[in-house]
């Protein structure tokens, strides 16, 4: 039996992963799929003093409060770091740090780093614009997208500070964590696909082992069992 704590993405909390925490679960592994502070159904607690180290007292919380070792860390998309600031700060909780199609951020950056510049500053003025200065509002699907049906409406808006503030990745480097990037290679041309395509880049010259998966940036909703599949081999790679 594996242990997995699974991280969501911007908009979303952790209802996004209940398909391949139900399929987990069916294989006999427990499984946890915290929500953020100010994400999904904590997103009443929405508030410009949300900080990174919010986000990541949020999962070591859980991990110290279930109890938890030989983690499985998996991390989707926005929230890349914040598992990378969990893996360095609780390094003896955890055997693998996945991130799953994710912004990966070196020592002293900040997620937003990782996008183009231009990118960036778009974001700020939507969120100055919107936002009251502090928080990315909420993203509305396109009707007929695979999002927009999965999501039924539960998107919600974020803080952006966390994601604006450097991260501390000082004891990221321990021997017991195993790191592996998934790229998914169903891809577009866009600002955030090609700050994600950099991400795996990143990995690869980092030394992590950098794995492509056959499906677009969500497929927690569109190849659920198989990404179930493949976290299980991982995780048991991990503990051989």
């Amino acid at each position: 039996m594996s242990t997995y704590v699974l991280l969501h993405g911007g908009w979303s909390g952790g209802w996004v992963w209940q398909q391949v925490a139900d399929d987990l679960r069916a294989h006999g592994h427990r499984v946890f799929t915290p929500t953020l502070s100010g994400y999904g159904e904590r997103s009443h607690l929405l508030s410009p003093s949300i900080t990174l180290t919010t986000l990541v007292d949020d999962v070591i919380n859980v991990l110290a409060w279930e109890e938890l070792e030989g983690v499985a860390l998996i991390a989707h998309s926005l929230n890349g770091a914040v598992a990378q600031a969990v893996a360095a700060r609780v390094p003896q909780r955890l055997s693998h740090l996945v991130l799953l199609d994710a912004f990966l951020v070196r020592d002293g950056e900040s997620t937003a780093d990782t996008f183009d510049s231009a990118y960036t500053a778009g974001i700020q003025q939507w969120v100055d614009a919107a936002g009251e200065g502090w928080f990315v509002p909420r993203l509305e699907p396109a009707e007929d997208s695979v999002d927009a049906r999965e999501a039924r409406g539960r998107h919600t808006a974020f803080p952006w500070r966390p994601y604006l503030e450097p991260v501390k990745l000082g004891g990221l480097s321990s021997p017991t964590v195993a790191r592996t990037y998934i790229l998914c290679t169903d891809r577009e041309d866009s600002p955030v696909d090609t700050a994600i395509l950099a991400s795996a880049q990143r990995a690869r010259a980092d030394g992590w082992n950098v794995l492509e998966f056959p499906s677009g940036h969500v497929p927690m909703w569109t190849a659920p069992q198989h990404l179930s599949q493949l976290f299980q081999a991982l995780a048991a790679g991990a503990q051989s």
